[in-house]
């Protein structure tokens, strides 16, 4: 019988029983209803922080190493980018819902499942990478751009486009105010 350190039960646990998949999901998504845009922020640039080292390990040149890393950091870019979108909207309703009412209802409603999915994605994704840093499907594994990576670039400039146009509808000073304040990790 082989016996294992803590470290390495760890990463080869969720290989081995799928009720740790499950337990990551229902975790994440607790812990994604109780998390601000911040915390998500801080992930991000820990999810950075890790890919780039692993493709550094990896490539053989910078350049490649950082392509390699944009495009496995898409994915999570997105979901950041849409992340701050929707909340950018869901804490300043349109003018004409009203604040009671079936519109109002279906906007907080939609608000928070549209706040909760990348959350959650986003959440699960860092766990697998710091669970198994070097797990194939992290990586890209295709040389040219395929039918993924486009649908996430198109999400992207949406989310910027509407990040750019929240600044036109709520004015600058609102605006960077109402960010800096989604933006505080320790605000819950």
């Amino acid at each position: 019988m082989r016996t294992h350190s803590f470290p390495q039960f760890l990463t080869h646990l969720p290989q081995d029983i799928p009720a740790i998949h499950a337990g990551l999901l229902v975790f994440g998504a607790i812990l994604a209803t109780l998390c601000n845009p911040g915390v998500f922020a801080l992930l991000l640039a820990a999810t950075i922080s890790l890919d780039v080292a692993a493709a550094l390990r990896e490539e053989r040149t910078v350049s490649a190493a950082i392509g390699r890393a944009c495009r496995d950091l898409l994915l999570d870019v997105t979901l950041f980018a849409v992340i701050l979108t929707v909340s950018l909207y869901y804490r300043l309703p349109p003018p004409f819902l009203d604040r009671r009412g079936m519109r109002f209802v279906l906007w907080t409603i939609g608000g928070a499942v549209a706040l909760a999915v990348p959350k959650i994605v986003l959440l699960y994704r860092f766990a697998r990478r710091v669970l198994h840093p070097l797990h194939p499907w992290l990586r890209s594994r295709t040389k040219g751009v395929n039918g993924g990576e486009i649908i996430w670039l198109f999400l992207l400039v949406v989310s910027a486009l509407l990040i750019g146009l929240s600044i036109l509808l709520f004015g600058y000073s609102t605006w960077m105010e109402l960010v800096m304040k989604m933006l505080m990790s320790w605000r819950f």
